[in-house]
């Protein structure tokens, strides 16, 4: 198949034509491969089957390298079980999960993922994938603290 390029407003893939299904594919490949927000999709017993490329950029492991294994390869051990426990409760009993994960670089440094797990089901209601989206945010809450820490400095003298 070839490249259908990018969609314009009037294309089939906007307009909800029969063509949607011979574009998505290749859409769906698109977002994947060029979202600024690294993704990890796991299988039920949640073994990494891909990641995209912010993904690497991100936690510093390559493709190649992370796939087979489990995303606790990530983990920085700066979180208790009871707060995997309850993340994977909230994911069963929702769907989903969202808040702020420390996780761990390839190069050993800890940093802040902003993230969103959600389970994947089948048609039949039976758990087939985890995906996880997430974006860096170390930089983000430590211009925070600097704020606060500001914040309070100035309180305190005045």
């Amino acid at each position: 198949m070839t490249d259908p390029g990018p969609a314009s407003l009037d294309s089939p893939l906007v307009s909800g034509s029969p063509e949607d299904d011979t574009l998505r594919p290749w859409l769906m490949r698109a977002i994947f491969e060029h979202c600024q927000e690294g993704i990890l999709i796991t299988d039920a017993r949640k073994i990494i089957i891909d990641v995209n490329p912010a993904f690497t950029r991100i936690t510093g492991y390559p493709r190649e390298e992370i796939l087979g294994k489990k995303p606790h390869i990530l983990s920085s051990g700066k979180h208790s079980a009871g707060f995997y426990q309850n993340l994977f409760f909230d994911v069963a009993e929702k769907g989903f999960w969202s808040g702020n994960i420390k996780n761990r670089h390839r190069s050993g440094n800890h940093f802040i993922a902003q993230t969103t797990i959600s389970a994947v089901h089948t048609a039949s209601g039976q758990l087939s994938h985890y995906f996880s989206i997430f974006r860096g945010v170390s930089g983000l809450s430590g211009c925070y603290a600097k704020l606060k820490g500001g914040r309070q400095a100035k309180l305190t003298t005045d």
